[in-house]
């Protein structure tokens, strides 16, 4: 299983991105995920992270996950067979 880049992983890349000012806005940050499962579970994940206590999200199938820190963008995507 290939490792995927967790909420500390991206908060890291993130300050280090504004620290070097390279943060414009127009930053976004695309990470392939294998399988639908694994990105069904991402979403849940950061759901939780943002919705402490929250309910399900309603969506389990999801075609990507967008995450917005500071002004970088980051997206977990399900690989197309077209880009493997």
């Amino acid at each position: 299983m290939i490792n995927v880049l967790k909420f500390d992983d991206l908060l890291k890349i993130e300050e280090f991105l504004r620290d070097n000012e390279m943060d414009s806005g127009n930053l976004g940050v695309v990470m392939y995920i294998e399988t639908q499962e694994r990105l069904n579970r991402i979403n849940k994940d950061y759901y939780y992270k943002v919705n402490p206590g929250g309910d399900s999200p309603s969506n389990e199938n999801v075609k990507d996950v967008n995450i917005q820190i500071g002004n970088v963008t980051f997206t977990y995507k399900l690989r197309d067979d077209d880009n493997s």
